[in-house]
């Protein structure tokens, strides 16, 4: 099976094996391993820059000059990278909603793929509450991944509701539902998170990188660092830290003049 040259470049740069079947176990690496090298973040929109969705373009951004993204590109590449292998994949469009009781538009990328008859929820581009592993699309069922605890549960309007578990109790993440959704849908909400004044990502540096039990979250001037159960906070200073934040934690290699427009944006 030829699988390309971005699906190559892809798995090796995951550690994963160009000669893979698409099994379950690889589709638990493969999202597990993303999370974890290719973070979450919204650098280009902050530099206004043209962010466009073509996978040659993407690929080009995460795999060669590894500077992550956000949703739009980060589930698109993987998306491209699962059908390549052999995956039954399907586009969703998501409603981001954290835990708040609003009328959200569909603004966040997501992945369904069927495997032996059964459906998972891939996402590798929502940040550090996003699942580690697939979520088996099965209602009211505890997922534990070892590190956090997940359900999908049915929401208002049939639509499915993805929460993850807190100490106060569950917490809505997004909703969705399964409609037939294409590129063109992307689109306009691609539009929308990266050009609308009132965007989140338009009016904050956002970043985030997950790991087993670990992870690093940037908003704005501050650091989150997540570990074993234990949070610490470090507020950026400087234009000069925050390069070496996003390198070091984030594994980005963004040039320091964009940092410092970046910071000075803050």
């Amino acid at each position: 099976m030829h699988l390309g040259p971005t699906t190559t470049s892809y798995l090796n740069a995951l550690g994963l094996p160009v000669t893979a079947k698409p099994t379950l176990q690889l589709l638990q690496n493969i999202q597990s391993n993303h999370i974890a090298f290719f973070s979450f973040n919204n650098l280009a929109v902050l530099l206004k820059q043209e962010i466009p969705l073509a996978i040659e373009v993407i690929a080009e951004k995460i795999l060669r000059k590894k500077l992550g993204g956000y949703c739009f590109e980060q589930n698109k590449l993987a998306y491209h990278v699962l059908q390549n292998i052999g995956f039954k994949v399907e586009l969703l469009l998501a409603k981001v909603v954290m835990n708040k009781d609003i009328e959200a538009p569909r603004t966040h990328r997501i992945t369904l793929v069927t495997i032996n008859e059964q459906r998972y929820l891939i996402d590798v581009g929502f940040g550090v509450q996003g699942p580690r592993h697939p979520m088996l699309l099965e209602l009211n069922t505890e997922q534990d991944q070892g590190d956090f605890c997940y359900r999908i549960v049915k929401y208002k309007n049939n639509d499915y509701c993805l929460q993850i578990k807190k100490p106060g109790g569950y917490f809505n993440l997004y909703h969705f539902d399964l409609g037939h959704y294409t590129n063109a849908d992307c689109e306009i909400g691609h539009f929308y998170s990266h050009k609308h004044p009132n965007a989140t990502f338009a009016c904050n540096l956002v970043a985030g990188r997950r790991l087993y039990g670990e992870y690093y979250s940037l908003v704005n001037k501050e650091l989150r660092h997540y570990q074993n159960g234990k949070e610490t906070t470090t507020t950026i200073q400087t234009a000069t830290q925050l390069n070496s934040i996003l390198k070091e934690h984030f594994l980005l290699q963004p040039q320091a003049s964009d940092v410092e427009k970046i910071y000075q944006s803050l």
